[in-house]
């Protein structure tokens, strides 16, 4: 039988697992959100490239999202916390967690 002690341990628990995955929502949207943005501006960039267009050029590099911003473009070597990986990388991993 189980407790009531038990039972409400298991509904704190329940609500804040609940909660966890409300915040880990609500960070998805707001990454897919960063990502639409980058998106968008990268296809703009592409296409004013493409057409030899220096005065969209100019205004969309005046204009640069906030996540370009804060970006250090003066090395070319992806930050220690980068956590970004390439598909060659992943297969890497999964053959050697076959072995």
């Amino acid at each position: 039988m189980i407790s009531n002690s038990e039972v409400d341990q298991m509904s704190s628990l329940l609500d804040y697992k609940n909660e966890e995955v409300r915040f880990i929502e609500n960070e998805l949207e707001n990454h897919k959100q960063k990502y639409f943005e980058l998106q968008t501006f990268t296809r703009s960039l592409i296409l004013a490239i493409k057409s030899d267009d220096k005065e969209q050029q100019q205004a969309l590099l005046s204009d640069l999202p906030p996540e370009l911003e804060e970006m250090d473009f003066n090395h070319a070597s992806p930050e220690p916390d980068d956590t970004s990986f390439s598909l060659s990388s992943l297969s890497e991993k999964n053959a050697s967690d076959s072995l």
